[in-house]
């Protein structure tokens, strides 16, 4: 645990965690590091923390693969990576017969992007379309589970503070 003395103090930790001190001290890049929060609102927020974490290492839109699914909020496919510059700084795309790409979205806020990577296991075949369907489905069963654990987190807290008002009186 690090300590901070305001939410400020905090959120900028979290910032310095995900663009210095993990990928420097412990290799993890930033790409890897996912960020869970338990609030949308204030300053240690998704709202707010995902704002200083873009600005932070700018994946948004940086070219990357990913990152122009953040940016535009489009699936993509991407049938040969081999000849796709986008994969070349993220990993190796030979043997690649495709890269599908789903952006995570719950209340109008990209909250993540869900990749998929076909390789010549399949007999060199592509990602069919049935395939591609799943992993649509998949991911709207992902942004489901992550409206419930909102939800659960929220009423938790307003069972916390009932409880503590309760106590008071």
């Amino acid at each position: 645990f690090l300590p901070a003395r305001s939410e400020d103090g905090a959120a900028q930790t979290i910032v310095e965690l995900c663009a210095t001190r993990l990928p420097k001290n412990m290799g993890i890049p930033p790409e890897h590091i996912q960020v869970l929060t338990p609030t949308k609102k204030g300053n240690v927020g998704t709202v707010s923390l995902n704002k200083l974490l873009q600005e932070g290492f700018a994946l948004v839109g940086d070219g990357s693969f990913v990152g122009n699914i953040a940016q535009s909020k489009l699936p993509e496919y991407v049938n040969n990576p081999a000849r796709d510059n986008r994969f070349s700084n993220t990993l190796s795309p030979e043997g690649l017969t495709g890269v599908i790409g789903e952006p995570l979205i719950c209340d109008d806020m990209l909250f993540g992007v869900i990749v998929a990577i076909n390789n010549n296991r399949n007999y060199g075949a592509p990602f069919s379309p049935s395939q591609r369907e799943h992993l649509h489905h998949l991911t709207s069963q992902i942004v489901l589970m992550h409206q419930l654990v909102n939800s659960y987190s929220a009423m938790n807290r307003r069972e916390r503070i009932d409880q503590e008002l309760e106590f008071a009186r």
